[in-house]
């Protein structure tokens, strides 16, 4: 079972054991060069009872992933896989 962890900018724990999961529908709104501020993963968590989309913000080899709006003014996303 994955479960996720939500910390804001000063990386406070918002809520803990999300439940999460993956859904194939991201795969085709990928940019051509894989590099982006607001690539849909597959990833789905499930926040203030609605199903919210994980994105991901990628430059170089480092990746963060949030929901919201935007990196500046989401919610960073930690997901437990084990």
């Amino acid at each position: 079972m994955l479960t996720a962890i939500l910390k804001d900018r000063n990386f406070q724990i918002v809520a803990e054991n999300l439940e999460v999961k993956r859904s194939n529908n991201a795969l085709a709104c990928k940019t051509v060069s894989g590099y982006g501020s607001r690539l849909p993963s597959d990833f789905m968590i499930r926040y203030n009872n609605k199903w919210r989309r994980v994105y991901v913000a990628i430059y170089s080899n480092a990746g963060t992933m949030y929901i919201g709006k935007n990196l500046q003014s989401g919610l960073f996303v930690d997901i437990d896989t084990i």
